[in-house]
């Protein structure tokens, strides 16, 4: 048996002092996502990373952190940890304390650079085909499971309005049912049967990089959309708000590209408020050139 001397010693407080470090992943999606934009002050002060994350955020942050080990949840283990002379272990949680310490330390830049760039530049023209001379909206409209046909009949404004054109980029919903609905309805957005996030978080993050401003109640595409630098309304529906868009202000402390409508709730209540932030000028100067 190993003896304790062997284990990698427990991060508490201060420098790292160039340790090779091993990173414990958070249990959401969203929070290692969120919290992976803490990486590249993490590489500052250590000499090596053995970082552990969720499958399907993988081959996103392989493709922007090239100087990380990253290995799925579960696959870390003693052995390997000793062979990369791993000799302390924390969280990207637990090391926010060091590196964001208070608002005035949170950087405010867009960290993520793995979008498939030859992808995200077929998205965009096959949609302003779909919409010429009109600025691309990415809209989610839910956070949970829920009657997409119920929760977009609220939304026929925002569709009817020709300053936009609207992307479905909402994860989980049945992309074929999404069209139908359109059709029925006759809500004008495109549902891009090329992309699902369940399967490619690579492909999604490509298709958010394409549009020029994404609305989310979902908090993932949020979080991609806000690292990718691009502008974000985030819908922080009622009964479903996250500790990381805060409790009040319309400010994100994540990013500076982020405007927070707060107790939203599905359709007409927050379309409004939507319609409103996009006529402050958040539209001016976007929808006619390549992002």
């Amino acid at each position: 048996m190993l003896d304790q001397g062997h284990h990698p010693a427990a991060w508490e407080t201060g420098n790292l002092r160039r340790a090779r470090l091993h990173l414990r992943a958070e249990r959401a999606l969203f929070e290692q996502l969120l919290l992976a934009s803490l990486l590249p002050d993490v590489l500052g002060e250590t000499r090596a990373i053995v970082a552990e994350a969720d499958a399907a955020l993988l081959p996103l942050l392989q493709a922007v952190n090239s100087k990380i080990t990253f290995l799925e949840i579960g696959a870390v283990t003693l052995p390997i940890l000793q062979a990369a002379k791993i000799s302390m272990t924390s969280s990207l949680g637990d090391l926010a304390r060091r590196f964001r310490p208070d608002a005035e330390s949170f950087p405010g830049k867009p960290w993520l650079a793995g979008a498939d760039q030859t992808k995200t530049a077929q998205f965009r023209h096959d949609y302003q085909q779909c919409f010429p001379q009109r600025p691309l909206v990415g809209l989610s409209w839910r956070q949970e499971a829920g009657d997409d046909e119920k929760l977009l009949a609220p939304l026929q404004p925002l569709f009817n309005d020709q300053r936009m054109g609207i992307v479905s980029i909402q994860r989980g919903a049945d992309r074929g049912r999404l069209s139908t609905i359109a059709a029925e309805t006759g809500c004008d957005f495109v549902v891009d049967p090329r992309v699902d996030a369940n399967l490619s978080l690579l492909d999604y993050a490509s298709q958010l990089a394409a549009l020029d401003i994404v609305v989310a109640a979902d908090d993932l595409a949020a979080a991609i959309a806000m690292a990718l630098g691009k502008p974000v309304i985030k819908l922080c529906l009622s009964g479903a708000e996250h500790w990381a868009w805060g409790w009040a202000g319309a400010s994100c402390v994540w990013a500076r590209n982020v405007r927070i409508i707060r107790a939203a709730q599905d359709g007409a209540h927050w379309v409004g408020a939507v319609r409103a932030v996009l006529d402050s000028g958040m539209l001016e100067g976007v929808g006619h050139e390549s992002p």
